[in-house]
This record gives C-alpha cells, structure tokens and sequence, in this order.
C-alpha cells in the first residue's frame, strides 16, 4: 500500500483526501483535487483495490423538483394562516416519518423535504396544511 508521500504536507483532512481515504469520495473528485494542489492523479490500482469508493447518495427528488413541491407547499402553508401543529402533533409525525421505508434517516425520498423535531420554518412537519406525500399521516 503506498503512502503518498506528497500528501504529507497537508492537515489530516487534506491528506485523507489526497491519500483516497474518503470513501465518501470517488476518484474523480479526489483527482480533481489532486490536479488543484498541483499532484499527479492516482493511480487507477487504488481504483481496482476500491479504496476510493462511491458513496451510495439517497435517492431524494432532484432539486428542482424539491423546489417546485416546496413552494406549493408554502403557498398552502401561507393560505392557512402560516398555522403550525401542536409540538406532540410534529413528534407524532416524525414518528411516522422516521418508521417509513421512503424515510433516509433526515429526509423523505418522496417529497426530498427534510424531517425533523424543530419548529423551523422549513419543517413543513410543523406546519398544519401539510400532508404526507404517500398519505401516512
């Protein structure tokens, strides 16, 4: 295994990188940032051996689409008064939200919205007119 040597002049997330050892990354990216630190590319064995991996991105709605489903949902949202649900109410839809299969542990693969406990504007579990996308709550 080689150490890469012309990585040791930068902090450990830098190196970590420079090394191929963010499996969050794949080789394209880590060569990209190899070419703008003035550093050859990797060697394609590191490619064969998978120590620069790929990881699996949840399969959220594109942005586009998460924007246009956002901003119906504000309009709705601003129709109704900008009336939030009671704090068990948002628990209770987290509940459900976090024991569903379209659920990615922050996220809902149906919708792309972010779910969570907090009364944030963007939480549209806190906000009354909303609905599940797949009708669960």
């Amino acid at each position: 295994m080689t150490n890469f040597p012309e990585c040791d002049q930068f902090t450990d997330h830098r190196r970590a990188i420079c090394r191929g050892e963010r499996p969050d990354l794949s080789c394209d990216v880590v060569n990209q940032y190899r070419q703008r630190w003035g550093l050859s590319p990797l060697p394609n064995s590191l490619v064969s051996e998978n120590r620069v991996t790929v990881a699996p991105a949840p399969d959220v709605p594109d942005l586009f689409h998460r924007v246009v489903t956002f901003a119906g949902a504000l309009t709705e949202h601003l129709r109704d008064g900008m009336t939030r649900c009671e704090e068990a109410e948002i628990q209770t839809r987290l509940a459900i939200c976090q024991a569903c299969p379209s659920f990615t542990g922050s996220h809902c693969r149906e919708c792309g919205c972010a779910c969570s406990s907090k009364q944030t504007f963007f939480n549209k579990l806190a906000w009354r007119s909303e609905r599940c996308p797949i009708g669960r709550w």
